[in-house]
């Protein structure tokens, strides 16, 4: 129980995070892959070390 709303939030997440360019997909042509992996991007490593300078 409750599981969903939990993988239904990490989905919209990580669907807005690639949609702002701040995570890239390892296999950008298998999104589907079992192997897929996501990394941060040079912009969203640069937003990251602006979050953590402001705290």
């Amino acid at each position: 129980m409750g599981y969903s709303t939990r993988t239904g939030n990490f989905k919209k997440a990580l669907t807005r995070l690639l949609a702002l360019g701040r995570l890239e997909m390892t296999i950008p042509r298998k999104p589907r892959s079992s192997k897929q992996r996501y990394r941060i991007t040079a912009l969203g490593r640069k937003v990251l070390r602006k979050r953590k300078g402001e705290r």
